[in-house]
């Protein structure tokens, strides 16, 4: 493909006026970035787009891989996740590390950090008070075709509050997506 999102499919959340979307792409403007890194050819991202696609903002993500949530918390900040990587568009498969990002409605860079959940892809749902919840697959140390349903809250700044892990019948298993009803119960949909 020659698109600018270079055939990566990316994450969104729609607002009232805008959208914001996380990806990876091989456009330089669209990454945020004066210049490509020497070696580089694609970047991971997060930018704000009015309805008729127009950027209103773009930020690089620096040591992100494809992100693969974004969301807004109530404040009007936005998280966007992905696997940690040194190589920003590798795949971040087997890394123990998940790249955390919060930046403002207006696209700048609060905080970028390493939180410690292996899981690729990982599913993102925020609470109320704009806490984090991620959800994916843990593998099972001792037995390489057994995995493990993981969730974990993390705060505002993205230290971590608690982690579960289940192990599933002998089987793998993985959440595929993660929501938080109005009661405040986590729910989920994935591979038992």
């Amino acid at each position: 493909s020659v698109d600018s999102l270079n055939a990566t499919p990316p994450v969104l959340v729609a607002l009232e006026d805008d959208i914001v979307i996380a990806g990876g792409t091989n456009d330089r403007i669209l990454a945020g970035l004066g210049s490509f890194e020497d070696g580089m050819s694609a970047w991971a991202f997060v930018a704000r787009l009015d309805h008729e696609g127009n950027v209103r903002w773009s930020a690089p993500l620096i040591g992100a891989g494809l992100p693969s949530g974004v969301a807004i918390d109530p404040s009007g900040d936005i998280i966007v996740i992905g696997p940690n990587n040194m190589s920003p568009m590798a795949p971040g498969f087997g890394s123990d590390e998940t790249h955390w990002a919060r930046l403002t409605a207006n696209g700048e860079i609060q905080e970028e950090r390493s939180i410690y959940f292996y899981s690729t892809p990982v599913c993102l749902a925020l609470d109320g008070n704009g806490n984090t919840y991620l959800g994916g697959w843990e593998p099972d140390p001792n037995d390489a075709l057994v995995s493990y349903l993981v969730f974990a809250r993390y705060d505002q700044r993205g230290d971590e509050v608690w982690k579960r892990r289940f192990r599933h019948n002998e089987t793998s298993s993985e959440v595929l997506s993660l929501a938080i009803a109005p009661n405040g119960e986590l729910l989920l949909t994935g591979l038992f």
